[in-house]
């Protein structure tokens, strides 16, 4: 076996390890798009989509969260933020206590007056 045919196996072989880290961490984004949350072990999520956005909302009665579920090109955190709490706000029907909310552009926890 040559220099040449020794380099190309090793190439393939360093493509195939590329590809099988790109596929287990495919593979961990999706198990865990639709998986409980750790705030919330048992309670089911209600879907719903605020200005074509989808939601999944989770709520114990006291404390909520949003997990924006779609591809959202736009990245304010103030329009995602308000969006969620729209989404919080349309499943749970109770106001929300503004000094409470906290998360990012994809997940958005509140605690609720009801």
């Amino acid at each position: 076996m040559s220099v040449h045919d020794t380099l190309i196996i090793q190439g393939q072989l360093q493509d195939m390890q590329r590809f099988s880290m790109f596929l287990c961490v495919a593979a961990g984004l999706v198990a865990a798009c639709d998986s409980e949350t750790a705030s919330f072990p048992g309670i089911a999520p209600v879907r719903v989509t605020v200005d074509d956005r989808d939601f999944d909302v989770y709520s114990d009665g006291r404390t909520a969260q949003a997990i924006r579920m779609s591809f959202d090109v736009d990245v304010s955190r103030e329009r995602a933020r308000l969006r969620s709490m729209l989404a919080i706000r349309q499943v749970t029907g109770c106001e929300i206590e503004t000094d409470s909310v906290g998360g990012d552009q994809v997940i958005v926890t509140v605690d609720l007056d009801c």
